[in-house]
């Protein structure tokens, strides 16, 4: 299967997150690397009593919490063997995005996913941690415009609008009322889920314009 190498469910806290082998499962990962940074979010809105971040945006990310893994340089040079063989094998080029990943090696994590999205321009797990990376490393902007493609691909998800509500929150200046938007639209997406949830007490924390 092609998403055989991607399958292990996110662990407990502390423990390194995989993307799940599909994208719903996907909302059990918890990003403690942008938890951090949803943290000061939240005191920058002046919010003592707002809620915990609680899930960070979705896809594949490493913790930092946890430190990072060694890369297993042996399947690397066994799933490199195997793209040689057969450049469109997906499963191994999402199994490389993986194992940089959680080695720390972003740029190269972000390597693989964008090889993945030019064969699979829809794939929505490697949409979400392409934009995780992105985020992570800084450019709001990009992690905006791969959760956007998510969104268009994929508009009955609730991920990618789960996600792009961080994007807008992190932008200079923040952009309350389109996160707002974009956890509004989630809640109507997915209404009985636990990112629904989060969202709901993300909005209820948000700062009233003009207060």
């Amino acid at each position: 299967m092609a998403r055989r190498a991607a399958r292990g469910a996110a662990t407990a806290a502390g423990s390194r997150p995989e993307v799940n082998s599909t994208a719903r499962g996907i909302n059990k990962v918890l990003v403690a690397a942008l938890a951090a940074a949803i943290v000061l979010l939240v005191q920058q809105w002046g919010q003592p009593d707002a809620p915990s971040a609680g899930p960070a945006p979705q896809g594949d990310a490493p913790v930092a919490a946890a430190g990072f893994s060694g890369l297993d340089e042996e399947r690397v040079a066994v799933l490199e063997a195997a793209l040689a063989e057969d450049p469109d094998d997906l499963s191994a080029k999402r199994e490389l995005a993986r194992l940089y990943n959680d080695a720390g090696l972003w740029n190269e994590s972000a390597d693989y996913h964008q090889r993945v999205l030019e064969q699979a321009p829809t794939d929505l797990d490697a949409l979400l941690a392409l934009g995780v990376i992105q985020f992570n490393m800084g450019d709001v902007e990009a992690a905006e415009a791969t959760w956007l493609r998510a969104v268009q691909a994929h508009p009955g998800q609730p991920e990618p609008y789960f996600n792009l509500g961080f994007a807008y929150l992190g932008m200079e200046p923040a952009q309350n009322e389109k996160a707002k938007e974009m956890w509004v639209t989630l809640i109507s997406v997915a209404p009985d889920s636990e990112l629904a949830a989060t969202a709901r007490s993300h909005i209820d924390a948000l700062p009233v314009e003009g207060g």
